[in-house]
């Protein structure tokens, strides 16, 4: 099967759905250094009262990022599940591609401090759902997404 998109061409197969995941080895990264973080907050409270309450707040701060970080790394349900016949998301239910028009990858912010999305119309709404820390890159999401439309497009499409 070959595939062309401007110039990207893309010779190995494609399945027919694709299930995309948060990152493991992003939200691993994050949890050693919140764990450090976490290390040195119990250090300024043993220290004594003058850096109580610096230990305590470092404290909090960090067991939420580890919080929400661990639930990341917890959790084995697929952040976008795309297929011939559509898109879901864990926020979003599923659509069909007949109902989703203006499907894009876009970046929301300033340079490397901007969020990437992916946003799409269905009818009467504008969906954008967060796309950072996923285990495929912005431009291999973006070249899926496209794909699968015009596959579900273009009935005589062979792969």
């Amino acid at each position: 099967m070959r595939f062309t998109r401007g110039n990207i061409v893309v010779a190995n197969p494609i399945p027919d759905e694709t299930r995309i995941y948060y990152s493991k080895g992003d939200a691993l990264f994050k949890l050693v250094l919140l764990f450090i973080g976490f290390g040195c907050a119990v250090y300024l409270v043993t220290r004594g009262p003058d850096y109580y309450a610096g230990g305590i707040m470092l404290g909090i701060l960090t067991s939420i990022f580890i919080y929400i970080k661990g639930r990341n790394f917890i959790i084995d349900e697929p952040r976008i599940i795309i297929n011939n016949k559509g898109i879901q998301t864990d926020t979003v239910p599923f659509y069909p591609w007949h109902e989703i028009t203006e499907v894009k990858v876009k970046e929301i912010g300033w340079r490397r401090r901007g969020s990437h999305y992916l946003a799409y119309q269905v009818p009467e709404k504008h969906l954008t759902v967060k796309i950072d820390n996923l285990n495929i890159s912005v431009d291999n999401l973006d070249t899926l997404v496209h794909y699968y439309q015009e596959r579900s497009e273009n009935t005589s499409f062979t792969h």
